[in-house]
């Protein structure tokens, strides 16, 4: 019995190719959604937070899907070395920030999350310390778009 099982698992995920994996990880968590429910909150959460902006920052913050230019524009730079599209999020009032704020954990595991407020304060950091030497290179939390 044991050997079969060991041997049919392995053929089953074969057989059924990519679309077993998912389904497999999907039972082995109870907080997995299903695909029509996480894009009901990511885009519920989006737009509350797009509704927070103005129309000025709403159009700063919306690039069509087919602009492969901005998609290929990206950097992680500092400020004063890359040139950014976007709204600064030192710019952000606090219900625009916390409306992003909840947009990032719904996208984002609650690790990545962390990642990120990580990152934001880790660049606090590079601002009082030599890391903003001046010049140029502007760091802190309030030059991320």
């Amino acid at each position: 019995m044991k050997k079969t099982l060991l041997f049919t698992v392995p053929l089953l995920v074969t057989l059924a190719g990519p679309t077993a994996l998912p389904a497999l990880a999907q039972t082995a968590t109870s907080k997995t959604l299903s695909a029509d429910a996480q894009t009901t909150r990511v885009v519920k959460a989006a737009t509350a937070f797009l509704n927070t902006l103005s129309a000025a920052q709403k159009k700063a913050v919306q690039f069509a899907s087919t602009d492969s230019a901005q998609r290929a524009r990206w950097s992680n730079f500092p400020t004063g070395i890359f040139q950014r599209a976007g709204v600064r999020y030192g710019d952000l009032s606090t219900a625009q920030r916390s409306a992003l704020t909840a947009l990032l954990g719904t996208v984002l595991s609650a690790d990545g999350l962390k990642m990120v407020q990580q990152q934001m304060a880790a660049d606090e950091v590079l601002k009082t310390t030599d890391g903003g030497g001046g010049g140029r290179l502007i760091f802190g939390s309030a030059e991320y778009y």
